[in-house]
């Protein structure tokens, strides 16, 4: 499953200019004669926004595997989806059924804005290689899989390299002229959110300022109007609570790290501090409850 990013959680939606970005989808198909689309989940209402350049989402090759094989073909796409998110840049891939597609993860600042996805493309290899590797030599429409990938145009690995450079430049145009826009949901609440996100990394009011949209002094002025208290007392407090947490059950050394702590002596003495013991304390206090407990 894909996950969500705090925006979709916070109740945010994807606005899209429908008309242009299907324009240029468009050109796809007209240079290259390959599917295009544009995908957005919607966490409230659990749609899927897409944009395709074709009327139907499937060539007569996927219609026919997937008949058999639907399944492999989403455990394709998720599989893929996540390795182009975390290249953040485009991805080619031969799916489980032996074609090529796409995915190019669209962005908007820090958020997750859906993706950009070129489907049912052909590469060199002939179709008693792609069956072979795709184990696909037991299925009783082999044949008729044969002559419908055969019949398919050839897009060159050099060629689609060149593809992939295209649509880079059509998923800039897209941010750069706000085709893609984020409905902002409440930026305070937002806060909350990058906060919990970036509890094991190296949070920053300047990094949550662009991650909301805001200025730094929005940042400030924010944390201590709602919190009384600054960002980094804010942040502190906050790897605390969850360090207490961690602490019932794992090591000081693992929860330093889970929590975003340089090393342990910078945990332990933030630890001390904050909670009036020391995380070895606290430990041996959880055990002497336990047993008290029992």
């Amino acid at each position: 499953m894909m996950a969500y990013s705090p925006m979709e959680k916070a109740g945010a939606e994807i606005s899209v200019n429908e008309k242009e970005i299907r324009e240029l989808l468009s050109i796809i198909d007209t240079l290259f004669g390959i599917q295009a689309g544009y995908f957005h989940l919607s966490e409230t209402n659990k749609r899927w926004t897409v944009i395709l350049n074709r009327t139907q989402p499937y060539g007569p090759y996927c219609q026919l595997v997937r008949k058999r094989h639907a399944g492999r073909c989403e455990s394709s796409n998720d599989d893929f989806l996540e390795k182009a998110k975390a290249l953040g840049k485009p991805l080619w891939y031969q799916c489980y059924n032996g074609l090529f597609e796409l995915y190019l993860p669209l962005r908007l600042g820090a958020r997750d804005a859906g993706f950009l996805h070129l489907a049912q493309v052909r590469s060199e290899k002939p179709f008693v290689t792609v069956a072979r590797e795709c184990g696909l030599h037991e299925n009783p429409d082999l044949e008729d899989l044969r002559k419908i990938y055969e019949g398919l145009p050839v897009v060159e690995a050099k060629k689609r390299e060149m593809i992939a450079r295209l649509i880079t430049v059509f998923a800039e145009q897209i941010v750069a002229k706000r085709l893609v826009e984020w409905r902002e949901a409440d930026p305070s609440k937002l806060l909350e959110y990058y906060v919990e996100e970036h509890l094991d990394k190296d949070p920053s009011i300047e990094g949550a300022a662009r991650y909301v949209g805001k200025s730094a002094s929005w940042v400030t002025h924010t944390f201590k109007k709602k919190y009384a208290r600054s960002f980094r007392d804010h942040l502190g407090a906050r790897r605390i609570e969850r360090a207490r947490a961690h602490l019932a059950v794992k090591s000081i050394a693992e929860t330093a790290t889970l929590c975003g702590f340089k090393n342990r002596y910078h945990f332990t003495r933030v630890f001390t501090r904050l909670a009036g013991m020391t995380p070895m304390l606290f430990q041996r206090s959880l055990r002497k409850g336990e047993k008290g407990g029992n």
